[in-house]
């Protein structure tokens, strides 16, 4: 059973953006190969983010609607191999991320990923997971006001048990008989295939009741201000 996808590159970002590949810069991990960027991560890092003036030119040169998505997807499904990462800026546009690489994830609801991927110990100018500009940013209320309402937004709009469970249901339809045979083929067991589908199932609906807590704890918040900002209390 084969999983067919587009290899993310500058051909992958040029034929979905309207532009041409030589046009397109791709990073990965620390973004190496941009000194643009590392010096962006340079810049978030040793000025104040609660200064209008820094924290405008930060968002100059990111996609931050983008940026915010991005991060709270990992956060929710819980990536434990968040390092691995795409993003990418066309010409002198804004950087923008892609979610790539989730395979570790979306099996552990009891994760932490406040503490996984804003641990302000573990930022650099090397950063590998982009935790780096998170961190830097959350120190501005008006960044952390949206990132936060974003989080809530995501939960109830986004990953919603019902939203992830159908999904799930419909690929498990489309690839099931398949299974079987590749299961035959190769001597592994079905059923452990079905469990795994479950773990799924049961991961949406046990994360829904634990990310809102490490949302409140991490950000010190009260039961009246999760309920002001969208979570389920």
């Amino acid at each position: 059973l084969h999983f067919v996808r587009e290899k993310l590159n500058a051909n992958y970002v040029a034929g979905n953006f309207n532009t041409t590949a030589n046009n397109v810069i791709i990073c990965e991990q620390g973004g190496y190969n941009s000194s643009s960027y590392r010096s962006l991560l340079s810049y978030a890092m040793n000025h104040d983010m609660r200064k209008k003036e820094y924290y405008d030119y930060v968002c100059s040169q990111i996609d931050v609607d983008n940026y915010i998505d991005y991060m709270v997807a990992q956060m929710f499904i819980a990536n434990t191999d968040n390092g691995n990462v795409r993003f990418f800026k066309i010409g002198n546009g804004k950087w923008r991320w892609i979610l790539y690489d989730t395979d570790l994830s979306f099996y552990d609801s009891s994760i932490n990923s406040m503490v996984s991927h804003l641990n302000p110990n573990y930022i650099g100018s090397n950063d590998s997971t982009s935790k780096t500009l998170a961190v830097c940013l959350l120190k501005n209320p008006e960044f952390k006001e949206k990132f936060i309402r974003r989080m809530a937004w995501q939960m109830e709009n986004i990953w919603t048990e019902e939203n992830v469970v159908s999904r799930v249901d419909e690929i498990e339809a489309m690839i099931s008989q398949d299974m079987i045979k590749d299961c035959r083929r190769w001597g592994t067991s079905y059923s452990y295939w079905q469990s795994c589908v479950n773990t799924l199932r049961r991961y949406v609906r046990n994360r829904r009741v634990r990310f809102p807590a490490f949302v409140k704890s991490y950000f010190g918040l009260t039961d009246a201000q999760m309920a002001e900002y969208g979570f389920p209390v």
